[in-house]
């Protein structure tokens, strides 16, 4: 491992990434004129440093440093030839509204509650008879009630106007616009009944045609052998990467006992259909072998790895047994740390995007893990006995796993699987049989129906008992760390420690291994101790941008001192809010609930002598006491009427909940007030007693890093 000479596609990748990085991370712009000239000066160079035969070491040097140069600028162009914001057609970059949009569907409707949902893109842009040459791609939402609704490859026409996505307007709330932007989507338009025409024109692509025919009928096997929900939801997720039906507890079970990974199509799937393909192959030679992968192998992983919706999990996957199977033609085993990386290199010369997504990220520090770890791991205890070595296995591959994945899920999850040793040997073999299972399923169900009947019985009653064991092992005591909140710095002084271990307990320990793992730890315990220090001295009041309700919270020595909620108080685990009081808070366990306020009548807020919020969240059937008019107090308004007009123009300003009904929004807004601030516009706002006013939480600095939290003290100390 310590003689990177072995892997020479680390260094193309790495490089390949920084470029990457440097494009989405920094506001560094170049024209693609000038990045052409760069890169082809470059090239240049390195073609001279090639061609040279001096053995002198600087040349040799110098030689390195002009490629390694050469794919960082690659990267960078890949980026910019990938940013859809950059094209002038873009919806994005379109100075003026358009008559009709040309809209091509791009997917089959999903249904939902009141709506089908499609993938679309525009095509083109009408106005005055004119065609203009718009693109970008689009969320599409259609009522059930329309006509004619469109399928796969259809051609519509809407005058309605693609909106932008709205990001998130709540502090550490997960964010759908930065989600849907990793798939070049800024656009979503809801088309109600009478609002588009069908051109009846489709321009449908033949091969992905026949993916979601497939897919169809895939769903409706299962939606005909299956008769336990949750088994339909699990099957369709293993064999299909569709996680949709799954139930929100059913999927936290997974999630809490760390075995949701199975519920994903990745590497584990992808190797079963592998080695399915591949049975009897080794006695083949010659042109027959070649044939064979190359008419049947490789384009079946490609089509299932369609067929599961083409996640980076999958692709990683796929990848990678491709490579395998080209070196399987000339029996070349080839290295198999290689190989990883070039199946990452590969995916992110097509779209160099992915290296942001969390599907990815974990994909390939979970098999690098597994890759690096694992045979160590094994070699440490030797089990002669068949069944307690299989398990051993299992349990390394587990923990190799986990020890290159639980920083990244510290970060995005916050959360850490205690017992995922003991789900990993259940789920690992039982995701085997249950995929096995499945195909046998979709097969049968063309051939003999009494068979598909019999064997969806089977994978009805398995499913059902290896829930049961999930649901077992997610009652244990302690069998999820909660709450846990670290920073992206952290998340890689984590990694730094984990590498310095690793090379000083498994590849001798040297003092050049220490020094980063010394000063890792060094820079990890220092933010932990400063962000404590943060929120120990902490107080602030939050209110929400919830359009159902009023809500907000009281953090003060980092806790979550008070909800306010205007209806069900008790629900401290939503979406919109949870991930803020993950990272506000020190105690995070959520086992007592805070004192939480009801405001079923107007209420007065005083958080000590800086802020007295008055609440108004009902009409005035009852008289608002005079201990309640204060001067200097803010006014947080949930509901409006015109008795209140006296009351508001006493205000020093008046806030707007996102929960106000549209008229009486409407009724407020004819007053032309001064001092508002709308939640619904503006997203969550934060009261800070030092601050003295309520601003809106995107422009409240809080410490993100051991840098930040210094400069925050020393600005605080002046």
């Amino acid at each position: 491992m310590n003689n990177f000479s072995k892997y020479p596609i680390f260094k193309h990748t790495f490089f390949l990434i920084l470029g990457v990085l440097i494009y989405h991370q920094f506001a560094v712009k170049i024209s693609t004129d000038g990045l052409v000239i760069i890169v082809a000066i470059l090239s240049a160079l390195s073609a001279h440093f090639i061609f040279i035969k001096k053995a002198k070491i600087w040349y040799s040097n110098l030689r390195s440093i002009t490629f390694c140069i050469i794919m960082i600028f690659a990267g960078y162009g890949l980026s910019l030839h990938h940013d859809a914001t950059q094209d002038p057609k873009h919806l994005l970059n379109q100075t003026k509204d358009y008559a009709e949009y040309i809209i091509q569907i791009s997917s089959p409707a999903e249904e939902k509650n009141k709506t089908f949902g499609y993938d679309a893109k525009v095509i083109a842009a009408r106005q005055d008879s004119v065609l203009f040459p718009v693109n970008g791609k689009i969320k599409l939402y259609i009522s059930k009630k329309a006509a004619n609704l469109p399928v796969y490859g259809d051609i519509i026409i809407s005058s309605i106007q693609p909106k932008r996505v709205e990001g998130s307007k709540n502090p550490n709330q997960f964010d759908y616009a930065a989600f849907l932007a990793l798939s070049d989507i800024y656009h979503q338009t809801y088309l109600p009944e009478g609002s588009f025409t069908n051109s009846s024109i489709n321009q449908a692509n033949p091969f992905f045609t026949a993916v979601f025919k497939l897919r169809a009928y895939t769903k409706g096997v299962l939606s005909e052998y299956l008769w336990n929900a949750d088994s339909k939801a699990i099957t369709q997720a293993l064999l299909m990467g569709d996680k949709s039906m799954l139930e929100d507890q059913l999927k936290n079970a997974y999630a809490n006992v760390g075995a949701m990974h199975v519920l994903a199509v990745s590497g584990l799937h992808v190797g079963i259909i592998y080695l399915l393909l591949t049975l009897g192959m080794r006695r083949k030679t010659g042109k027959w072998r070649a044939t064979y992968i190359i008419g049947i192998v490789l384009p079946v992983l490609w089509f299932y790895a369609a067929f599961t919706g083409l996640q980076p999990s999958v692709l990683r996957a796929v990848t990678m047994f491709s490579l395998l199977a080209i070196g399987q033609i000339n029996r070349r085993a080839g290295n198999v740390y290689n190989t990883l990386l070039l199946s990452a290199f590969i995916l992110l010369l097509f779209n160099p995007k992915l290296i942001y997504t969390v599907s990815f990220q974990l994909s390939y520090t979970a098999l690098a893990g597994i890759l690096i770890f694992q045979p160590i791991l094994e070699k440490q205890l030797k089990v002669k006995n068949r069944i307690a070595k299989s398990i051993w296995q299992i349990s390394t591959v587990g923990i190799a796993a986990q020890i290159t994945t639980f920083p990244l899920g510290l970060y995005y999850f916050n959360q850490f699987p205690n017992y995922f040793l003991l789900s990993n040997l259940i789920v690992i073999k039982a995701a085997t049989v249950e995929l096995l299972a499945a195909i046998a399923l979709v097969i049968s169900s063309a051939i003999l129906s009494l068979l598909a009947v019999v064997i969806g019985q089977f994978i009805d009653v398995f499913i059902t008992n290896v829930n049961r064991l999930i649901y077992m092992i997610d009652s244990l005591p302690a069998s999820t760390i909660q709450g846990v909140s670290i920073s992206l710095m952290q998340t890689f002084t984590l990694y730094t420690i984990i590498i310095s271990l690793a090379l000083i307990i498994f590849w001798g320990m040297r003092i050049k291994y220490a020094i980063p793992l010394f000063i890792a730890t060094v820079l990890f315990s220092s933010e932990s101790l400063l962000k404590y220090k943060y929120l120990l001295d902490q107080t602030e009041l939050v209110i929400y941008h919830d359009k159902h309700t009023l809500r907000a919270d009281l953090f003060s020595s980092g806790q979550l001192a008070k909800t306010i909620s205007s209806s069900d108080p008790e629900s401290t685990n939503n979406f919109s809010y949870s991930g803020h009081r993950i990272h506000n808070t020190l105690n995070n366990k959520n086992e007592t609930l805070p004192e939480s306020l009801s405001l079923e009548k107007n209420t007065m807020l005083k958080l000590g002598d800086d802020l007295q919020l008055l609440i108004i969240n009902e009409y005035p059937g009852q008289s608002i006491n005079n201990d309640m008019i204060t001067p200097h107090a803010s006014l947080l308004l949930n509901v409006y009427h015109s008795d209140y007009d006296e009351l508001i123009a006493q205000a020093d300003e008046v806030i707007i909940s996102p929960s106000m009904k549209t008229y009486q929004r409407h009724q407020l807004n004819q007053l032309e007030l001064k001092k508002v601030i709308d939640i619904g516009e503006k997203g969550a706002i934060i009261y800070h007693p030092d601050i003295k006013g309520w601003r809106p939480y995107a422009e409240i600095d809080y410490p993100k890093n051991l840098f930040s939290h210094l400069q925050k003290m020393y600005i605080q100390r002046k």
